[in-house]
């Protein structure tokens, strides 16, 4: 025999926590005005087949500048900006906007100024100490490793849970300048 559900069981099954990006965008809708940006960049917005934007000037040629990344499964078309960020005052000091497809380890020497002592970088830039435009700076790196050259130890082992805790401690450093940006990805924080 099936059981019947109530009306309040109903309505609740049909309520779910809200995630982080769904929050998100309910507040974006609220503070951005999106008709009157929306008229605004209208004409200026390229117009490809079905919902696809052609990402093409008016002459039919897409900007040489852009290109296409893969990033997982998924394939990304265009730029990416590479930020800069003092880690006392959290006030962006330098921006590189660099095509999809660039490595992220070439760009850190644009974003540099020079006077750091430390450089706070995610794993996009492993092996930026071994670069040339790097020899001779007195800095320490503070770079992220991939999760794949520690995994392979196992979590149980002490090696692993050492190496774990060493990037938790990177990553909150990381996180205290990130959070000005708003979740934005900034991959060098200085």
């Amino acid at each position: 025999m099936m059981k019947q559900i109530t009306v309040a069981d109903a309505e609740y099954a049909g309520k779910r926590k809200q995630t982080c990006k769904e929050l998100f965008l309910i507040e974006m809708d609220q503070v951005v005005p999106w008709k009157g940006l929306i008229v605004l960049i209208e004409p200026h917005c390229p117009k490809g087949e079905g919902n696809r934007a052609a990402y093409k000037n008016k002459d039919g040629i897409r900007d040489p500048e852009m290109h296409q990344a893969k990033k997982g499964n998924q394939y990304y078309f265009g730029a990416k900006a590479h930020i800069g960020l003092d880690d006392e005052s959290g006030q962006v000091h330098s921006v590189v906007v660099a095509a999809a497809n660039a490595a992220d380890v070439t760009q850190l020497d644009k974003l540099l100024r020079g006077e750091e002592n430390v450089v706070c970088a995610d794993a996009g830039y492993t092996g930026v100490e071994k670069r040339a435009e790097h020899a001779g700076r007195e800095v320490i790196w503070q770079v992220a490793v991939r999760r794949s050259t520690y995994k392979k130890h196992g979590k149980r082992s002490a090696l692993y849970k050492a190496i774990r805790k060493i990037e938790k401690a990177k990553s909150q450093v990381r996180a205290k300048v990130k959070h000005p940006l708003s979740g934005d990805k900034a991959p060098v924080w200085l």
